[in-house]
């Protein structure tokens, strides 16, 4: 059985959506990415809106954003007053971006957190079989760390 755009969309735009939202972002931001993504014409704000069913401020947003990522593009259609967009071919440099941007920030944070309370933990009188959980935590938290630091440049080379 062939699956029509609207089912295309509808499958994709889940999944995109829910990645835009771990990643720090609102979950409409994958909504239009699908959009964008699997059309050859290029679509202005009312078309997204119309294939999505979301509103218009969001989908403005979205595409704002998107933009700013890299992941879509404005394009100039002589005659049109409209501003239509199209899906960016820079998908690894926009992913990277928004990590860094949004993702990392707030991961960083949440794990320096964990790992300053670790330490304290540490240092108050516990069973040792406590301490030996307490230490690996501790250790497998600032590997996660150390390889969350390194995970742009290898996703860019």
């Amino acid at each position: 059985m062939k699956k029509t755009a609207d089912s295309l969309l509808q499958m994709l735009s889940i999944p995109l959506g829910q990645l835009a939202q771990f990643m720090g972002s609102n979950r409409t931001v994958g909504q239009v990415y699908a959009a964008l993504l699997l059309q050859t014409d290029a679509l202005c704000l009312e078309d997204l809106q119309e294939q999505l069913g979301l509103s218009k401020g969001g989908i403005c947003t979205a595409v704002q954003r998107l933009v700013s990522l890299g992941l879509a593009r404005k394009i100039w259609m002589k005659g049109e007053r409209k501003d239509y967009y199209l899906a960016s071919g820079a998908v690894m440099d926009g992913f990277i971006q928004l990590m860094e941007s949004e993702l990392w920030p707030g991961l960083t944070r949440n794990w320096m957190d964990i790992s300053l309370c670790l330490q304290e933990v540490q240092k108050t009188p516990l069973p040792q079989e406590v301490k030996q959980r307490v230490s690996a935590l501790n250790k497998a938290v600032q590997r996660i760390s150390e390889e969350m630091t390194a995970l742009p440049k290898k996703l860019s080379a």
